[in-house]
């Protein structure tokens, strides 16, 4: 990745499916956008493997800064057909999965409260590394999983 850093943002729902959005570029700021701010949804539903969830979060990014932000409704609110991102993450869970040069992967679990969204405790996060071995991503996810709420 020829970006010295990137951010997904993983929602999974009560059947455990796993909707994965890669951060973008906003060509009028030149300057990388949240996750809310791209239109690109990977999903990933039951049964999988933890070879298939850390193939399905290293494709998300892959696909960091492929698409620039566009205006309007985000790809959780197109995906289940309603008007506002309260709306789409009504109910799913959030996990904030970072990368950067340095530091390498970052996993943190999100602790939704009302009328806050969701806030990300810096105790809770999980750091993978720069190099991670066969399965340390799929355990940093079941962790932050498990440790976040909706």
């Amino acid at each position: 990745m020829k970006e010295k850093f990137a951010e997904v943002g993983l929602y999974i729902d009560k059947s455990n499916t796993i909707y994965a959005i890669p951060c973008g570029w906003d060509r009028i700021t030149q300057k990388a956008v949240n996750i809310a701010g791209v239109d690109l949804l990977f999903i990933l539903k039951q049964p999988y493997s933890d070879d298939d969830i850390e193939n399905f979060l290293l494709n998300a990014f892959k696909n960091c800064y492929i698409k620039e932000r566009e205006p309007g409704p985000g790809p959780l609110e197109k995906y289940f057909r309603v008007k506002t991102w309260v709306t789409a993450v009504k109910g799913l869970k959030h996990i904030y999965f970072s990368w950067d040069k340095a530091e390498g992967y970052q996993v943190m679990p999100s602790i939704k409260t009302l009328r806050h969204g969701y806030n990300l405790p810096d105790d809770k996060c999980i750091h993978v590394g720069t190099n991670p071995q066969k399965g340390e991503l799929a355990a940093a996810f079941y962790k932050a999983l498990s440790e976040s709420t909706c």
